[in-house]
């Protein structure tokens, strides 16, 4: 019986008097989003996560808006933190796989001032999760080398952080304009700490992509290709260009929908989400319906792939069922 933002405030207030973290399902992304600033309204921003869909359609070989890929990734990274307040998102967010939850966590690099640091292989991990090398730093999952300086744009801060080297000690960390490139006298430190001179103590770097290309993840990718190719009958020029862009370690448009050739096996986002987290379904019978939408559409994709005769994925490894993420809420 409730409406408009006195749901939100409903829940807001639940969450409040418990401090129980909370999943609020909403029918659409648009609601999602409106739903997500009346909650920022009543608790704050530092209080509330959204994690959209993806936007794109099923096996499109094209990769998330970088807003929306900024938005996952921080969930991912918060919920393994277990510093959600409440999540808000929706039936396809929830329905699409996602990184194992042992790969990212174990790809999260914490990085304090005066440490030690292999800062070569740091730059190499940072090229596995997706960061890409310019001159200047100026958007999310960029980084530059100058000398001793290492800039970094990761998608756990609203602003990128300037890293300087002695030898290999970290000697300052400190956040800068992307638009002046000048370090920043004052900032909103978001998760790190802060010290005498603006200076930061650590800063948590997070994978900007949902994709880990190394050695392992390659070739298990390229096999897999070959197989799923084989499955469908497929001749090699079908796949030979994705072979060779994963070979060559980069992370091109629309890798995403490629995610079950990496992994072991992809996850879903309730394998991130702590138990007793507490559920919200707003218009439960829309939200059952959009997932039969969804079931829909990737059927008609699927069939349409096949026609053209080009490469996709095991559906049921890239998506969940509604019969799969019935139990998984039921369960929370």
């Amino acid at each position: 019986g409730l409406y408009g933002s006195s749901r939100a405030f409903i829940i807001s207030e639940f969450f409040i008097k418990t401090l129980k973290p909370c999943v609020v399902v909403v029918p659409s992304d648009d609601e999602a989003e409106e739903f997500y600033r009346d909650l920022s309204f009543f608790l704050g921003r530092d209080l509330v996560n959204i994690y959209p869909s993806t936007e794109t359609l099923p096996f499109e070989m094209l990769s998330p808006h970088p807003d929306i890929s900024t938005s996952r990734l921080n969930t991912i990274y918060r919920l393994i933190k277990n510093d959600i307040g409440v999540l808000v998102t929706t039936p396809q967010a929830i329905m699409q796989r996602v990184i194992p939850k042992a790969v990212f966590d174990g790809y999260i690099r914490h990085i304090k001032t005066g440490l030690e640091i292999d800062r070569e292989k740091l730059i190499e991990d940072l090229a596995q999760m997706g960061y890409l090398r310019t001159a200047l730093v100026g958007e999310i999952g960029e980084i530059s080398i100058r000398g001793g300086i290492l800039d970094i744009f990761t998608p756990v801060y609203s602003k990128p952080v300037r890293m300087e080297f002695f030898g290999s000690e970290v000697e300052s960390i400190r956040f800068f304009d992307p638009d002046t490139q000048r370090t920043l006298k004052t900032w909103d430190n978001g998760q790190g700490a802060g010290g005498r001179d603006d200076t930061l103590k650590e800063v948590i770097v997070i994978p900007c992509k949902e994709i880990i290309l190394n050695n392992e993840t390659k070739t298990r990718a390229v096999k897999r290709l070959k197989e799923r190719a084989n499955e469908l009958e497929l001749q090699r020029d079908a796949t030979y260009t994705i072979s060779e862009r994963i070979s060559s370690n980069i992370h091109f448009s629309g890798i995403e929908s490629l995610m079950p050739l990496f992994y072991e096996e992809a996850e879903s986002i309730f394998s991130y989400i702590a138990k007793g987290t507490e559920l919200f379904i707003i218009d439960k019978q829309r939200a059952l319906d959009e997932m039969d939408k969804f079931t829909k559409e990737v059927l008609e994709m699927e069939r349409k792939m096949e026609t053209k005769g080009q490469f996709f994925v095991n559906p049921s490894e890239l998506y969940l069922s509604k019969e799969e993420v019935i139990p998984e809420l039921a369960n929370m």
